[in-house]
C-alpha cells in the first residue's frame, strides 16, 4: 500500500491520468499520504495545477479537506492557492476558503503572499476573510502591500480588508509599504489619517 501511495502521488503530481487511474483501480487509496513526505495524491494534483486530475480524484472519492501529513496541517487549497491554482474546482467541492494551517495562514494568506491575483479573487468570491490574521497577527494585506502588489492590495481592499490591524510586531500595512505611491492608497484607506 506504501508503494501505491507513493506511486499515486507521484503520478498526480506529473500529471499523469492514465497510470493514476490505474492505480486507483488496483486499489490504491486516493486519500492515502505519501509515506515519507506525507502529500495526498489531490494535494499533489493541485499544487502542481493538474485539475482534470484533481476531477477524476473527486469522481473516486477523495475528500477536498485531507490534510498533508507533513505537519503544517495543509489542504489541497492551501497547495492550489500558493501555486496560484486556486481552482473554482476545489472550492466546488467544498473546500473551505477560512481553512487555516498549523500557524493559522489561510489560502488567502498564500495567494496574496504568492503574488497570485486570481487565485486571491476567487478565494474573496468564496468568502474568504480578507482579515483573518495567522498566529503572528499578519494579514493579507501585509503581503500585497509588502510586493508593492497593486492588484492584490486593491482587490483586498475592495472586499473590506482593514489596513490598521497590527501584527504581534505592532505593525500595520503601512510598515511593509516600499513605495510612495503604496503608501498613498493606504494611507487613503487608514482610519487615522
Amino acid at each position: 500500500m506504501k508503494l501505491a501511495a507513493r506511486l499515486l502521488v507521484r503520478m498526480c503530481e506529473a500529471g499523469n491520468l492514465t497510470v493514476s487511474a490505474e492505480l486507483i483501480q488496483a486499489k490504491a487509496d486516493v486519500d492515502m499520504p505519501e509515506p515519507e513526505i506525507g502529500v495526498t495524491p489531490l494535494v499533489a494534483a493541485a499544487n502542481s495545477g493538474h485539475v482534470d486530475i484533481c476531477k477524476y480524484l473527486f469522481r473516486k472519492g477523495a475528500s477536498v479537506n485531507s490534510e498533508v501529513q507533513d505537519g503544517t496541517g495543509r489542504v489541497a487549497l492551501h497547495a492550489a492557492a500558493q501555486m496560484g491554482y486556486a481552482s473554482v474546482l476545489l472550492l466546488e467541492q467544498r473546500a473551505d476558503p477560512r481553512v487555516a494551517d498549523l500557524v493559522k495562514a489561510t489560502p488567502l494568506h498564500l495567494a496574496a503572499r504568492y503574488g497570485h491575483c486570481g487565485a486571491l479573487e476567487l478565494l474573496i468570491k468564496a468568502k474568504a476573510n480578507p482579515n483573518q490574521a495567522d498566529e503572528s497577527g499578519h494579514v493579507p494585506i501585509n503581503d500585497g502591500v509588502a510586493k508593492d502588489r497593486f492588484d492584490i492590495v486593491t482587490k483586498l481592499l475592495e472586499h473590506g480588508a482593514i489596513v490598521n490591524v497590527r501584527n504581534m510586531a505592532g505593525l500595520e500595512a503601512i510598515s511593509f509599504s516600499r513605495t510612495p505611491a503604496m503608501q498613498a492608497l493606504i494611507m487613503k484607506n487608514d482610519v487615522n489619517f
